[in-house]
């Protein structure tokens, strides 16, 4: 790419690079809400350690 004709060259990469990134962190995002989900259900299982603790807890 010459960058006479095109100055924002540096710029599209950086919004390649950006844009990986942010897909990157939505599947980081996406995995901690299922754990987080997954934890919590455990947590308010009538089995749970927290539940025999301190009784039913409602999380959202």
């Amino acid at each position: 790419m010459n960058n006479e004709w095109y100055p924002f060259g540096s710029w599209m990469d950086q919004c390649e690079q950006l844009v990986e990134e942010i897909r990157e962190l939505q599947q980081t995002h996406a995995m901690l809400l299922h754990r987080t989900q997954e934890l919590a259900e455990r947590l308010n299982s009538p089995s749970g350690p927290i539940a025999r603790e301190f009784g039913d807890l409602q999380l959202l």
